[in-house]
C-alpha cells in the first residue's frame, strides 16, 4: 500500500483505493500494426482498383474509353496520396494500445475517404473528365483499400494477446 506524508502531522497516511489510477487510460495490450503490409497495400489497392475499373470500361466499350482510362489513372492517384499521408502521420510501427489503434484506423479511414471525395470532386469540376471515369475508379480503388486494410488490421489485432498484468483493466474495489 502506498503512503503519503501529511504536512500537518508528518505521519504516513494511506491513499484511498478510489484515488488510484490504472497505468494506462486505454485498457488492454499494446502492439504495433503490420507496417510493411499496410504500406504495400496502400500502393497495390489503388492499382488493383484501377485494373478492375479498366476491365469494366473495356467490357462496356464506351465511345470515350480513352478519356475514361485517363480519369481512372488520376483517380487512383487521388486515392493513393491521402493514404500515404495518413500512414506517414499515424506511424503503424509505433507501439500503442490495441483499442487506440482501432479508433485511429476508423477515424483515419473516414477522414481519408472524405478528403479523397473532396479532391475527386475538385478534379471532376476542374477538368473535362467523365463522371463515370472519376467515380468509377474512386469506388473500385476504395473497395480494394478498405477490404485489404480491414483484413490486415483485423487479422493482426485478433492475434494480439495481453502482455502483462500492468495493462489489464483494474478490478472494481
Amino acid at each position: 500500500m502506498s503512503e503519503t506524508i501529511s504536512k500537518d502531522t508528518c505521519e504516513a497516511q494511506p491513499i484511498p483505493a478510489a484515488i488510484k489510477r490504472p497505468v494506462s487510460t486505454f485498457p488492454g495490450p499494446w502492439c504495433t500494426l503490420p507496417a510493411r503490409a499496410l504500406w504495400t497495400l496502400s500502393f497495390i489497392a489503388p492499382l488493383l482498383g484501377y485494373l478492375l475499373y479498366a476491365l469494366i470500361v473495356w467490357l462496356l466499350r464506351p465511345e470515350n474509353a480513352g478519356e475514361m482510362y485517363l480519369a481512372g489513372i488520376y483517380e487512383a492517384g487521388v486515392v493513393l496520396v491521402p493514404t500515404i499521408v495518413f500512414l506517414a502521420l499515424v506511424r503503424p510501427h509505433q507501439q500503442r494500445p490495441a483499442s487506440l489503434w482501432v479508433m485511429l484506423w476508423m477515424m483515419g479511414t473516414i477522414l481519408r475517404m472524405m478528403l479523397t471525395l473532396v479532391i475527386s470532386l475538385l478534379v471532376y469540376f476542374a477538368t473535362d473528365f467523365n463522371q463515370l471515369g472519376v467515380f468509377g475508379s474512386f469506388l473500385t480503388s476504395w473497395f480494394f483499400l478498405l477490404t485489404g486494410e480491414t483484413w490486415v488490421c483485423a487479422s493482426h489485432l485478433r492475434g494480439v494477446q495481453p502482455q502483462s498484468e500492468a495493462v489489464q483493466p483494474m478490478e472494481p474495489a
